[in-house]
């Protein structure tokens, strides 16, 4: 199939962003500390609400999952776990998840989460809406924003239902940060094209839409729309410039009419990317998840937290005043007072 027939071509997925997006979006401030600490702050930024099925059906076609090798007009990439960590920015090397046995404590822990639901025929959408319902960072929280990470990035099974395998080792001392979620999605996704045929009327592909769509644009130049790298790539791409993208394309004679880019290096563009308002909570949880590269990068987030430190310092100092004139004899104030000047 050429190139411009196949920019016409529509297709079905299962593993729709949408979910992961909305979920995202409800996190309340605790929750969003908790995916910071699990490894997946990059997350926060992750405006993708939906994929097109052109540039999806692309891409499918061309990806060789028993290789896992993208192949688009102008070569071919490689899709490696170091990859996967500079397009997510999720945690790369640490445990194999495969390694851990989930051990005598596993059902009870899994016995516990599966409350939540009426059986174990899950779906994204099941996952986001429970997510949605919880301000809590607890271990449910944890499990049901792994799994949608996993059932959206990697793939779900074939009917749409979630892939629950991970729980088996779910254990008392997980520690979801040290885990190579990097080389858990290469894993993965390899044979993520089984069963699945080319041109089936009806058919839905439940393998990862997303990655393969950020690789594209990403590993390739645009012909007359570009935008600027970061790292992790995730920051920079958005329901918008994707759409531009592949307009872009589809009007130059179809997908894979591309140059290949260069080796990402650091050049100050993850931080002209990358603003912070320093009055919001979110922007502080921003701030944190922001990984600097180059020195620039470090020198841009050293001076954001300072601004942010003296902001509510000042903030902290004027409500301590306030309480102290309003309840100038309760003990609680007074503790705060001496903690605060002890701080100082």
């Amino acid at each position: 199939m050429d190139n411009e027939k196949e920019s016409r071509t529509m297709m079905h997925i299962r593993t729709s962003p949408k979910s992961l997006y909305e979920a995202i979006g409800s996190l309340s401030f605790s929750q969003k500390k908790c995916v910071i600490e699990m490894g997946f702050g990059s997350l926060l930024d992750f405006k993708i609400a939906g994929l097109s099925s052109r540039i999806v059906y692309y891409l499918v076609n061309n990806f060789d999952d028993k290789n896992l090798v993208l192949n688009v007009g102008a070569g071919k990439i490689m899709v490696t776990p170091d990859l996967i960590h500079d397009i997510l920015g999720v945690p790369l090397g640490g445990v194999q998840l495969g390694n851990i046995d989930g051990g005598e404590g596993n059902d009870n822990l899994v016995v516990e989460w599966s409350k939540q639901y009426k059986d174990r025929q899950i779906s994204l959408v099941d996952l986001k809406t429970r997510i949605a319902r919880s301000q809590e960072a607890d271990w449910n929280f944890k499990i049901n924003f792994i799994l949608l990470f996993a059932n959206t990035i990697a793939q779900c099974k074939k009917r749409g239902k979630c892939d629950l395998s991970l729980l088996d080792h779910i254990r008392e001392d997980f520690r979801i940060e040290q885990i190579d979620w990097c080389h858990y999605v290469w894993h993965a996704i390899r044979g993520c094209k089984d069963k699945w045929k080319l041109g089936v009327i009806g058919q839905y592909f439940s393998g990862p839409c997303t990655l393969l769509t950020l690789i594209y644009v990403d590993r390739t130049k645009g012909i007359d729309f570009e935008v600027r790298r970061t790292r992790p790539a995730i920051l920079t791409w958005n329901n918008e410039n994707l759409k531009q993208r592949e307009e872009s394309e589809v009007g130059s004679g179809g997908f894979g009419n591309v140059e290949m880019r260069e080796p990402y290096e650091a050049s100050g563009a993850d931080v002209e990317n990358f603003t912070v308002d320093v009055n919001g909570d979110i922007d502080f949880v921003r701030l944190n998840a922001f990984k600097p590269e180059g020195l620039k990068g470090y020198v841009y987030k050293i001076s954001n937290l300072f601004k942010l430190l003296r902001h509510n310092n000042n903030s902290l100092k004027e409500t301590l005043q306030e309480a102290k004139e309003k309840y100038p004899d309760n003990d609680d104030i007074k503790e705060w007072e001496t903690k605060v000047s002890e701080m100082m």
